[in-house]
Order: C-alpha cells, then sequence, then structure tokens
C-alpha cells in the first residue's frame, strides 16, 4: 500500500493509496481515501485516462456521495419496513397471502430501484464535477471519458466477466457520450506521460506476468531503439527477473547516465550490480543516489536489503 496525502479545495484532506490486485477496480471511502488496483492502472493508455479516474473518485468524496447513500439508504430502510409491516398487517386483517407477498414485491423492487437511481444520479455528477477537476488540473478532459470507452469496449455482456469497475461504476453509451460532449467544452489540453507514470506502469507489467519469460517476451516485442526510456526500463526490470542481469546492468547504467534525475534508475542500477555480486559499485550507487534524493522511501529501503544482504544488518536497521 502506498499512500500519499494532499488537500483539496481547502477543507477535504484525502489519502491516495494503490492496492496490489490485478481486477480493474477504484473506490472511494469515507474520510477521503481513494483506493486504485494495480490492475486499473495497467488498464489505462496514458496519465490522462488515470486521473479521469481519480478525478471521478474525488468528486464522489467533495460531493458527499458516500454519507448521502447512507442517508439515503436508512431512509429506504424505514419506508420497506413500514410497507412490509403494512402487508403483515393487511394479512392478518384477511387480505390473503397474496396480498402479503405483493407488498414485499413492492418494497423490495421500490429499494432496488431507488438504488439505481441514486448510483445513476451520483455517477453522472461525479462525472461532471471530475471533468472539471481535470480541466482545472492541466490533464486532458477527454481522459475519463476514453478510459469508459476503452472498458466498455473490452466487455462482455455476461455480467460474471464485466471488470469490477464497471460492476460499482456502470457506463452506459449515453454516459459516455454526455463525458466526450461536456469535455469539448474545455479548451483542447495536448498532454505528455509523465516519466514517473510510465515507471510505475511497467513495473506493473512486468509483475503481473506469469514467469519471467513472458515478462522478457513482452518488452522484446518491439526494437530496443523504438522504444522509450520508459519502456527501455521495463525491459530491464524484466531481464533482473529473469536473471539476465548483464543486460539489466547495461539498460539502468545508459538510462541513469541519461537522465540522473529519476530516482527509479538509480535503484535498477544499484540492484543490478546486487545482482552482478558487483558490491562495491552496488553501494557506491546508492550513497550517490541517496545525496540526490535525501529520505526517499523507495530508495532508502533499496538500499537496506543490500545491506542485509551483505550482513550489515546494524546499518540496515538504523536506515
Amino acid at each position: 500500500c502506498i499512500r500519499d496525502r494532499a488537500n483539496i479545495e481547502g477543507n477535504h484532506e484525502f489519502s491516495f493509496f494503490v492496492v496490489d490486485n490485478n481486477v480493474i477496480n477504484a473506490f472511494a471511502l469515507p474520510g477521503g481515501f481513494i483506493g486504485v488496483h494495480t490492475g486499473l492502472l495497467e488498464a489505462t493508455r496514458n496519465e490522462d485516462e488515470l486521473a479521469g479516474v481519480l478525478a471521478h473518485e474525488v468528486a464522489h468524496v467533495t460531493q458527499r456521495h458516500i454519507a448521502r447513500r447512507i442517508h439515503a439508504n436508512q431512509r429506504q430502510s424505514i419506508l420497506s419496513t413500514a410497507i412490509m409491516l403494512g402487508a403483515i398487517l393487511a394479512g392478518a386483517a384477511g387480505g390473503g397471502g397474496d396480498v402479503m407477498q405483493g407488498a414485499i414485491a413492492v418494497a423490495q423492487g421500490s429499494a432496488a430501484q431507488q438504488q439505481i437511481n441514486f448510483t445513476r444520479s451520483n455517477e453522472y455528477e461525479a462525472d461532471r464535477v471530475g471533468i472539471s477537476a481535470l480541466a482545472a488540473a492541466g490533464f486532458d478532459p477527454q481522459g475519463m471519458g476514453s478510459f469508459f470507452e476503452v472498458m466498455s469496449r473490452g466487455t462482455t455482456p455476461i455480467e460474471q466477466r464485466l471488470p469490477e469497475f464497471l460492476r460499482t461504476h456502470p457506463v452506459s453509451s449515453a454516459r459516455i457520450a454526455e463525458a466526450r460532449g461536456r469535455a469539448r467544452s474545455y479548451q483542447p489540453v495536448h498532454t505528455t506521460d509523465s516519466v514517473n507514470y510510465g515507471i510505475a506502469r511497467a513495473r506493473l507489467v512486468v509483475a503481473s506476468q506469469e514467469t519471467a519469460e513472458d515478462a522478457v517476451s513482452y518488452f522484446e516485442r518491439e526494437r530496443y531503439e523504438y522504444q522509450s526510456d520508459e519502456e527501455r526500463y521495463g525491459r530491464a526490470v524484466a531481464y533482473l527477473r529473469a536473471g539476465r542481469n548483464v543486460e539489466a546492468n547495461r539498460i539502468f547504467e545508459e538510462l541513469a547516465n541519461k537522465d540522473p534525475e529519476v530516482i527509479a534508475y538509480h535503484i535498477g542500477l544499484a540492484d543490478s550490480q546486487m545482482a552482478l555480486e558487483a558490491v562495491a559499485e552496488a553501494m557506491e550507487t546508492f550513497a550517490r543516489g541517496q545525496e540526490l534524493f535525501p529520505r526517499n522511501l523507495p530508495l532508502t529501503i533499496h538500499h537496506a536489503e543490500a545491506l542485509l544482504q551483505i550482513d550489515q544488518a546494524d546499518r540496515a536497521h538504523e536506515m
């Protein structure tokens, strides 16, 4: 679980965290907790689509949809109970079993319809507010509708095969069209994915493959010279997983020299050096990384784990 806290609109505090789960889903919880499954991050095609999902979930919190749903469920429960009690009294007064069963069916149907209407209303409102936030944050406002479209195209009509995201966030062609149309009311934005997004997605692709060979094959589908730095990073991580440490080390060294501001490249280089038993070089790489990015959590953890490998538990514990 990776957490990041942020204040949005001054009076909402959010905690964003990643759930290590291949199911495509995202959700909002009471208290401003926004969860994103690794499966959803991997399913996005660009950072605008991921930002669109996050904006939608944030809107559920800012519009108090969770609190309103709890309140609505309580009211509906009281209404349903009243209808069923009335049915019992009618049956006792001679109305018969059919009257009682019919009233109970009405109560259940009313509760189900109320929930459907409430969900549909909340989803459209979260889309509207989320798209506005998406544009204000400098992302492409088409990102939300784009991801909805991708999800709807990649599903079958069989409910059991629907991604969890579509079960909790039902998407219709009308909703996609409305999201697309609303996004067109904002100025067009041309964005570029951040390096961190590409790196995170590349690592997830490697981890999601069943075998190390599958991970290598995934990144070797395209020639190295045509790949982006993030894709080359994914290839190096796959090589490291497969034990092809020399090839991984060569790529990590190239990336770290080309763009020394990216923490993940330093970590990958040091990890590959440890895999090659080049301990002195690995410790130098970690030390250089700590100077550039003091107290960076992933870097510190990898450094401490490397110290444990060379029986320096005291230094690892202190770190």
